[in-house]
């Protein structure tokens, strides 16, 4: 037998800001999560949305019994989400910066602004086909 309790808790300013602290860092580790799961194949492309697939998300939660009281924690949970993409060691993304910084502090030497701008701006043309072909995938699924 599973037996639980809900016990309140009581609405201070610290209590408030520890659970949205905890809150937030549990949304970071299901985008990890997430991420890890589709690297590794347990979720394949249909898990994947761009901004069509994204608006289409924040449609159907308005249209749930949750209506506009869940928007505000979907919205979060989009920019959580954003912000670790952002992070991630890809060309024209901030983690991208962020590995040519480290690697111009192990060499103490700076890449080259041609050269750098060259990668960023592959990666960018990566990342933009990758949001293109989200986006078809998204459309589709949306009339289907």
């Amino acid at each position: 037998m599973v037996d639980f309790k809900i016990y309140g808790m009581k609405k201070t300013f610290g209590t408030v800001i520890k659970e949205t602290v905890f809150q937030s860092l549990s949304y970071v580790k299901w985008v990890y999560e997430g991420l890890y799961d589709m690297i590794t194949g347990r979720y394949g492309m249909e898990a994947v949305s761009g901004p069509v697939g994204v608006v289409s998300a924040i449609d159907n939660t308005v249209k749930q019994e949750k209506g506009y009281s869940y928007l505000p924690t979907l919205f979060v949970l989009i920019s959580i989400n954003l912000g670790v993409v952002n992070l991630l060691p890809l060309p024209a993304l901030d983690g991208g910066r962020i590995v040519f910084v480290l690697v111009e502090a192990v060499r103490r030497k700076r890449i080259s602004a041609e050269k750098e701008g060259l990668v960023h701006l592959v990666g960018l043309a990566v990342l933009v086909a990758l949001i293109v072909f989200i986006s078809i995938f998204d459309i589709i699924d949306l009339f289907s």
